[in-house]
């Protein structure tokens, strides 16, 4: 041993006693020995003299070593005890170990007490290191706990007054948003023919603004209820899902594109809230690709080992990947107005509700050659049905 180290003796021989400390000071020049007879004396020098090893006799005339042990246990569990005996069996000595005693060591053999003292010692250091590393772990672990607590109730906090916020700022918003709509409509109604070409188009620039302001709104709207409603899920038919949605848009925005779908699985999903994720997706695809001689969108799926990916790929202006990054952020446009309508909401709504179901949503695109966006979700179904069919407007 490099360091200092005290060492504690219970024994009552004097000639073991001095036997003892000869072989310790042969073995160490740094340590320090105090003897102990009686277990009064032990169970004091066990705080006074905080030992760093005990070497006990097994017996004693009125103390013994088990009784030692089971004291050392009590008040110091982690100090090393090695009995010293003369009289102790090799079969007790190893039930002994088995009970928890670090090693023994005869009084006829004292040259093998030394290296199981540096053993005993060594193996002493280690576990207090690693008890020391895993108490710090410990308390790490209890702070980043308390920790993330305290931030989830920020978070939480922060959330519930932004969803109020959203909430009151978009009702707020609708009643004068109304008011400029509708005073626009009733001058242009009432005194259209005797304005000149100028202010009309001045009018016309005050109903578009105020029907994007009002899209907008009805956004903000649905991302905060996205963001506070909890999932009712259901077994959703996907074919029965996009087909409804797409009749719904061919009667509310008639349009010349054609889609095609496969045959698609059922999920387990907010109904609700995934008609939102098609709806949105469809009526992108379509506006995306209206400039184009034959819009064609197609929908299909992949199975994995998670569940299912779905795909709504279009044939219109695509996207630059190089503007990957913004695609899913709120109020993120990557074509003007003037090129196509928009409030820059609708993608981070589709993610939002997507993750809400343990899925991801990523797209890949390229320029005036189309997009294809893709969402996952998890299985509820075994089988895979297989083959197409295709609709058409």
């Amino acid at each position: 041993m490099d360091r200092n180290f005290k060492i504690l003796i219970v024994e009552h021989d004097a000639n073991d006693i001095e036997l003892l400390r000869y072989e310790l000071r042969r073995a160490f020049t740094n340590h320090t020995a105090f003897v102990v007879q009686t277990e009064t004396d032990f169970a004091e020098a066990l705080v006074s003299y905080a030992p760093d090893i005990i070497l006990s006799d097994y017996s004693l005339p009125n103390f013994d070593g088990i009784s030692a042990f089971v004291i050392k246990q009590r008040v110091a569990p982690a100090i090393p005890f090695i009995l010293v005996s003369g009289t102790m069996g090799e079969q007790n000595a190893v039930e002994l170990i088995k009970s928890g005693i670090t090693d023994y060591a005869l009084k006829d053999k004292l040259y093998s007490l030394s290296p199981k003292v540096i053993r005993a010692l060594h193996e002493a250091e280690e576990t207090a290191k690693k008890q020391a590393y895993e108490q710090a772990l410990r308390q790490l672990n209890t702070e980043l706990e308390e920790r993330v607590q305290a931030r989830t109730a920020q978070l939480v906090e922060a959330n519930t007054a932004l969803e109020a916020f959203s909430y009151s700022v978009s009702h707020d918003l609708r009643s004068p948003l109304r008011s400029v709509l509708g005073f626009s409509q009733l001058i242009k109604q009432d005194h259209g023919l005797a304005l000149n070409a100028e202010v009309q188009e001045m009018f016309g620039h005050i109903e578009n603004s105020s029907k994007r302001m009002n899209a907008i709104i009805d956004d903000l709207l649905a991302l905060a209820k996205c963001t506070k409603d909890q999932l009712q899920t259901a077994l959703v038919d996907m074919n029965q899902l996009i087909a409804g949605v797409w009749d719904n848009i061919l009667f509310t925005s008639p349009h010349i594109a054609c889609i095609e779908m496969e045959q698609l699985p059922k999920v387990m999903a907010d109904s609700s809230m995934l008609e939102q994720v098609i709806v949105n997706l469809l009526s992108n695809a379509i506006k995306y690709s209206s400039k184009k001689r034959n819009p064609h969108i197609k929908v299909g799926f992949t199975p994995t080992a998670q569940g299912y990916t779905f795909y709504v790929k279009d044939n219109g202006a695509g996207f630059d990947m190089k503007d990957y990054n913004r695609l899913f952020g709120a109020f993120q446009r990557l074509h003007s107005v003037t090129q196509f309508e928009g409030t820059g909401v609708g993608l981070m709504l589709i993610k939002r509700i997507i993750e809400k179901h343990g899925g991801k949503v990523w797209a890949e695109g390229k320029v005036d050659e189309g997009a294809t966006f893709y969402f996952s979700l998890p299985a509820t179904m075994p089988q895979a049905v297989n083959g197409e069919a295709r609709r058409s407007n």
